[in-house]
Parts: C-alpha cells; sequence; structure tokens
C-alpha cells in the first residue's frame, strides 16, 4: 500500500545525485522540468495566469559554492520574469538567516542573493535544520 501511495509522486532528482529533488505529491498538478543540474533542479508550474518556477539546490559543505551559485545563475537568467521560488541548503551560514557567525560561503551566497535581488525567506530566529551532535563526558 505504502509503495503504490509514493509511486503517484512526480519526483524530480538532481542529475546524477540524490542529494535534493523536488517532489509533487499532488496529481492535479502538471509541472514541466526545465533543467537538472549537478548541484540545482528546476520546474515549472502554471499557477493562476503567470506561471512560477521552483528550484532546488543543495551543496554539501565540502565542494566550492561557486559552480552551485553559477547553476542558479544560469536558471535565473533563462527565465523571463516569472515568479521562482528557492529552497536551497547551501551549507553557507550568515547572521541574515540566524546563524552567530559569517563563513565566506554566507558571505558569497548573500552577494549572490542581493546582485539577483532575491529576497530570503527565512526567519533568523528559526532553529536549524540540523545540528551536529556533540558528544559530552558523562553522557552516554
Amino acid at each position: 500500500m505504502l509503495c503504490s501511495f509514493f509511486q503517484s509522486w512526480t519526483v524530480f532528482p538532481l542529475q546524477n545525485q540524490k542529494k535534493s529533488a523536488i517532489t509533487i505529491v499532488n496529481k492535479n498538478f502538471k509541472p514541466s522540468i526545465i533543467v537538472s543540474k549537478k548541484y540545482a533542479v528546476a520546474f515549472k508550474l502554471q499557477t493562476g495566469q503567470n506561471p512560477a518556477t521552483f528550484i532546488s539546490a543543495y551543496n554539501s559543505p565540502y565542494p566550492n559554492i561557486q559552480e552551485t551559485l553559477q547553476e542558479l545563475q544560469e536558471i535565473i537568467t533563462s527565465l523571463r520574469d516569472e515568479s521562482i521560488i528557492i529552497g536551497a541548503d547551501l551549507n553557507g551560514h550568515h547572521t541574515m538567516w540566524g546563524y552567530r557567525a559569517i563563513n565566506s560561503r554566507g558571505d558569497r551566497i548573500l552577494k549572490f542573493l542581493l546582485a539577483k535581488n532575491l529576497f530570503i525567506a527565512n526567519s533568523p530566529d528559526a532553529p536549524p535544520t540540523f545540528e551536529r551532535g556533540i558528544f559530552k563526558e558523562g553522557q552516554t
């Protein structure tokens, strides 16, 4: 029963990776894939009179962030004044989205967002989506 439920979903994964994807669970939506790259995937969905583009991106803490930002730049440039929603885990730290410190990745991401006139929807006081477990002496 569970398998047939998931089979009705539409999934747009990243090219050659399984770290990020966009999943459409409502069969009434008719998305059309725009592009699937190494770090980003995008699809278009007709919403009312105008289409909207949804982009999902992932960059682990290890590779250079510039390649991911370049992919996002290419996708955004290919669009014509459409609504864009980007959901991304880019492993960049910045006080603008709730970190106590800024790292070089976070600084590059913020410069990219400002250059593209993109807005951050994160709430600075929102809890993190992932925290590394730290073992303290005396814990089991």
